[in-house]
């Protein structure tokens, strides 16, 4: 495996620019701890490429492709104004800057996993064949601009929970903007805006077991049904009541 280290405890600028390789011959970009690393406007381009941070990690202004990303413990990663695009998961125990990043998971894995709890600006799914997001159930995913979560006739996009039946939480921005079409949703709940505030069908989609906040959930109030007998009986419960409050109202005026 072909490794990249950085390990300067000096402020280190480092642009790269990584070609696509067969991902087979996976690489890793590893950022060692009191180290900076900052893209500028280049970009990463790689299907096999995991950038594993500890450090100091500016996204830049480019347009990044990697197979896995990971950060680390007391790491820092700014995505400023970049669009990351990842191919199977994301790592996240340190801090993530949304910036006005775009941080988007591609169809080459059938599965991935979002870890750690990440304040994204965007985040995008838009899945054309059959894929599944894990969602870790002890993180909530938080979301300021926009949400898109898309799949196809034919193949939902399903949104899932890490440990089952805990569910996993997302928390989309009163003020964002989401475009949900097409999806399969279980053990998943919103903690802020409803996700997709309608009736499963109006969007293409399922919703299974442990689903809050999506559909209207939070605006739905159930409304209790009497059978006929019970309305009868209720009815006249009240009229004896209200007779008896008059009776005792006479008596007390005379």
């Amino acid at each position: 495996m072909k490794k990249i280290f950085i390990t300067s405890l000096n402020v280190l600028v480092f642009i790269l620019v990584i070609s696509a390789s067969p991902m087979s011959l996976a690489s890793k970009l590893i950022i060692g701890q009191g180290s900076t690393v900052f893209f500028g406007s280049s970009s990463i381009q790689s299907t096999s490429l995991e950038v594993d941070n500890s450090g100091d990690l500016n996204w830049g202004s480019g347009q990044h492709q990697l197979l896995n990303f990971i950060n680390r413990g007391a790491a820092v990663s700014n995505a400023q104004s970049s669009s990351i695009q990842v191919l199977q998961d994301w790592q996240n125990d340190g801090s993530f800057i949304p910036g006005t990043g775009t941080v988007e998971f591609l169809d080459s894995m059938p599965v991935s996993r979002l870890t750690g709890d990440t304040g994204f600006y965007s985040l995008v799914v838009a899945s054309t064949v059959e894929k599944t997001i894990f969602l870790n159930h002890s993180s909530t995913q938080s979301i300021e601009n926009h949400l898109t979560f898309t799949g196809v006739a034919g193949n939902l996009l399903k949104i899932r929970s890490s440990s089952e039946p805990n569910p996993a939480f997302l928390d989309l921005a009163q003020a964002a903007t989401q475009t949900i079409d097409y999806v399969d949703v279980s053990y998943n709940q919103s903690i802020n805006q409803v996700i997709a505030p309608g009736v499963p069908h109006a969007f293409n989609s399922l919703r299974g077991s442990n689903v809050r906040g999506w559909f209207l959930e939070f605006s739905a109030v159930p409304i209790p049904m009497l059978n006929p007998l019970s309305l009868f009986i209720l009815l006249m419960l009240i009229a004896l009541v209200t007779r008896k409050h008059l009776i005792n109202r006479s008596q007390k005026l005379l």
